[in-house]
């Protein structure tokens, strides 16, 4: 422990001879005694200090340095005298009061990281009555060494099943920390948080506990009940109509909608968009339900329905998916883009913000209104881990090559965050009927191994991208899919971007055809070949069907043709032509 003693002459005139003096508490052993200037002398546990003229307004300072030998409160004491006058000796002692605790060790949970769930999808946290593998990271924060450290979790807080005791070994007081992994099922009435408590011991001494709290999801229903207005054709008079959303914690990990009673007349001219305050989109509706009319139905909307809305037949009050029964809905003044297909999308965004809905009738002659407004329900949970959001596109989607040709994809890997994606691993599945030609990256390092090509793209900050070139060349009159997925250490509440897909439609090769024979002014021939084109070809020539020469090596061009000059040829009578795919 450490002692500062500050004596100071508020004047007006000099202080002579100023001496103070320190009673140390008993049971501590002296380790320094460093005044600013006179000196000192200790008797026993009394340090005395000389500290000679101190000048108006000016202070001294003695520090003393002591170690306890035992626990309990420890008093300290000290006054200072001076041989001049002292107009107010009611300031001249001070006192303060230590308490020293015996060593002993003292455990803290440093980590939490969830190492795997049961339900799908996954979204990162806990959910009632779900069995979760968690791996809980303990350090020792105390003044003495841990020992034998076995913690064992607790059948309480909302935490069951919570199986058996870890032994986390010795850990050193100020040294590294452990982790263990605990597999336990989350109460099926658990709300808002659940407690994970661990009883502590080293042997036969208790520890006494510790404890971390673990949060469920939160689902949030805010609402928009204002009638929408849906005229003949055209936008809604309420265009967008809006919600705007705040105050909420966490990440979205689903979204559902309900419009209620909603009227038209022939459903089938409705399109219904909605974007998030990330700006993603949605159709929640188009093209649906034919010439049945609506009366006052209540649609839920959300990935996790059983059946998407029907086509042509009567839509009843129920839940559906996310239906778009044709592509291309214009929506004025959403920036153009393609929408998402589920509303899995909007995982892993903040909630807070503007969502709109917008209402299109796409054909004239009927109109109608959603007499009751619009809801969202927004779930919320606090991931466990950090979670990040990988999106993966492979381009081309679509094409066509021949046998021989090769191809190249362009695969894009990006964060969108919030937080950092690290050990970020991408694999490409080489189709059958291709073979692997070259792969590059921007990020890390990708090799082809076992059919596949597959690297660690490192880190991608929010925001960030990576591309990965890979050439592959077709073998095969067949339809080659490539897929391609990536995943990073952190949890990702929208999985359903972490692939994609792109189709190839393999043609046999086309064979080469010699035409157009001219006769050059200096005898040469001149002949156009056209084939498969970026392919090779070798051109041989003969006069009796039996030797054939090669006479060029050429490559068809965009168009399939290349222009074949001879110049061998003087003197012949006959001349024959063929051509080959080169090796």
């Amino acid at each position: 422990m450490a002692y500062r003693i500050t004596i100071t002459n508020q004047g007006p005139q000099k202080a002579l001879n100023v001496v103070a003096t320190d009673s140390l508490p008993f049971n501590v052993n002296i380790m320094s005694i460093t005044p600013s200037q006179g000196s000192f002398s200790v008797f026993g546990r009394t340090v005395t200090c000389n500290l000679g003229t101190l000048q108006p307004n000016a202070s001294a300072t003695v520090d003393i340095v002591v170690r306890p030998v035992l626990s309990g409160l420890f008093t300290n004491s000290v006054s200072v005298a001076t041989s001049s006058t002292d107009s107010n000796p009611a300031n001249n002692a001070a006192t303060v009061v230590s308490t020293v605790n015996d060593r002993a060790p003292q455990i803290a949970i440093t980590g939490v990281t969830l190492v795997s769930e049961q339900y799908s999808p996954p979204n990162g946290t806990v959910d009632p009555g779900e069995i979760l593998t968690v791996s809980f990271t303990m350090a020792n924060i105390g003044t003495a060494d841990a020992t034998n450290l076995v913690a064992a979790l607790q059948s309480s807080g909302g935490i069951t099943l919570p199986g058996p005791a870890q032994a986390y070994g010795s850990l050193t007081a100020g040294g590294p920390s452990a982790s263990r992994t605990f597999t336990f099922t989350a109460s099926p009435s658990a709300s808002g948080t659940v407690l994970a408590t661990f009883n502590l011991t080293t042997g036969t001494q208790s520890l006494g506990s510790v404890s971390v709290p673990l949060s469920l999801p939160l689902t949030t229903i805010v609402a928009n009940s204002q009638p929408v207005t849906i005229p003949e054709a055209g936008a809604a008079l309420q265009y967008p109509a809006t919600i705007n959303v705040s105050g909420l914690t966490g990440l979205v990990s689903k979204v559902a909608v309900t419009l209620s009673n909603l009227n038209h007349s022939f459903p089938d001219d409705l399109d219904i968009l909605l974007v998030g305050p990330n700006g993603r989109r949605v159709v929640l509706m188009s093209d649906a339900g034919g010439s049945h009319s609506l009366s006052n139905v209540t649609i839920h909307i959300e990935d996790s329905a059983s059946v998407t809305l029907p086509d042509a037949s009567r839509i009843h009050p129920g839940s559906y998916k996310p239906t778009n029964y044709e592509a291309g809905d214009v929506f004025p003044g959403v920036p153009p883009g393609n929408p998402d297909a589920t509303l899995g999308s909007f995982n892993g965004i903040n909630p807070n913000g503007t969502w709109s809905l917008y209402i299109v009738d796409d054909t004239s002659g009927d109109g109608g209104q959603l007499t009751g407004g619009w809801s969202l329900a927004i779930t919320t949970v606090n991931p466990i881990n950090p979670a990040a959001n990988i999106e993966v596109a492979i381009s081309p989607k679509t094409g066509s090559a021949f046998v021989g040709q090769e191809v190249t994809y362009l695969i894009g890997v990006t964060n969108h965050g919030p937080a950092a994606a690290t050990s970020l691993s991408l694999t490409n599945i080489v189709p059958t009927g291709m073979s692997h030609v070259s792969s590059a990256t921007t990020h890390g390092a990708v090799a082809f191994a076992s059919g596949a090509v597959s690297g660690n793209l490192g880190s991608l900050a929010p925001g960030e991208s990576a591309l990965v070139t890979v050439i592959l060349r077709a073998d095969a009159t067949v339809t080659a899919t490539n897929t391609v997925s990536a995943r990073a250490a952190q949890s990702d509440l929208n999985l359903l971007n972490n692939s994609d897909t792109a189709t190839l439609t393999i043609f046999p090769p086309l064979p080469p055809v010699l035409h157009s024979l001219e006769v050059l002014t200096n005898s040469n021939f001149q002949f156009v070949l056209t084939g498969q084109p970026g392919t090779n070809y070798i051109v041989l020539a003969s006069t009796n069907f039996v030797n054939w020469i090669p006479i060029s090596t050429n490559t068809a061009g965009n168009d399939g043709t290349v222009k074949v000059i001879d110049s061998s040829n003087a003197g012949l009578n006959t001349r024959y032509y063929r051509a080959l795919r080169a090796p």
